[in-house]
């Protein structure tokens, strides 16, 4: 699972409890992804000569993910850049432990695991903010099985209630409607697949009743797995904007897969 998912949850909760105490209104024009897809990899021809010596992911994974991971100079006019702050990654590895256990997988570590910066428009109130993370596992099983997980139906249901569990830690004072979610069809040409997924909610204070939304598009490619993320609280996402960024990924990423 992607670890970055809920610790970008958890800060982004505590952005929006902020917001919440705060009037204002955004907009940006949604649109409607495409449909997902993939195409397998061409599978090699037999060859009698011996095969050469596997990558080493612990040493080959930092170097690619920095060539995989959003940039600055990917994002349009109007965003900062600042260094991801993941929290502790103790709780996080709990929260994950837990999610696997919800969808039926054995919790399964990354060899490498390297996320962007935080790319954020909005100082105070409305919010939009982009992130990145690139995963190497030791196993193309692992990250197939994973993506099963994440294009299957219990996912949004596991999930949703890891978001509830954060809000009521988390919402003091505000009160937010149940979690609503909506499957996304990212494309991810030339990838062994994608997914993408959208949890909505409303959090309501001192008379003040704000959006907060939060999608997670992902691709796999052999022992690599890719995840976008995006918060926003104030305003809808601009999901033109969004899957742009994901096909730079989806590029950069097949590109340099291991």
């Amino acid at each position: 699972m992607t670890r970055r998912l809920s610790v970008l949850l958890a800060f982004s909760l505590a952005g929006a409890l902020t917001a919440c105490s705060s009037g204002g209104s955004g907009t940006a024009a949604p649109s409607t992804s495409p449909s997902e897809s993939a195409s397998p990899s061409p599978s090699p021809s037999p060859s009698p000569s011996p095969s050469p010596s596997p990558v080493d992911v612990a040493v080959a994974g930092p170097p690619a993910a920095a060539k995989i991971n959003l940039q600055t100079a990917d994002l349009p006019a109007g965003f900062t850049t600042s260094p991801a702050a993941d929290g502790e990654f103790a709780e996080d590895e709990a929260a994950e432990k837990e999610l696997s256990a919800c969808v039926g997988q054995p919790f399964a570590e990354s060899l490498v695991s390297e996320v962007s910066d935080d790319f954020v428009k909005g100082a105070d109130f409305p919010v939009l903010e982009y992130a990145s993370q690139v995963e190497f596992y030791a196993d193309e099983a692992v990250v197939a099985a994973d993506l099963m997980v994440y294009q299957g139906d219990k996912i949004g249901e596991c999930l949703s209630r890891q978001f509830t569990k954060e809000i009521e830690a988390n919402a003091e004072g505000v009160k937010f409607s149940p979690i609503m979610v909506t499957r996304l069809t990212p494309v991810a040409q030339g990838a062994d697949g994608a997914f993408g997924l959208r949890f909505s909610t409303k959090g309501t204070a001192q008379g003040e009743s704000n959006s907060f939304t939060f999608d997670v598009l992902g691709f796999a490619k052999d022992r690599t797995q890719v995840s976008l993320t995006v918060a926003a609280f104030g305003a809808k996402p601009n999901d033109v904007e969004r899957d742009a960024l994901f096909a730079k990924l989806v590029e950069r990423g097949i590109a340099n897969a291991l």
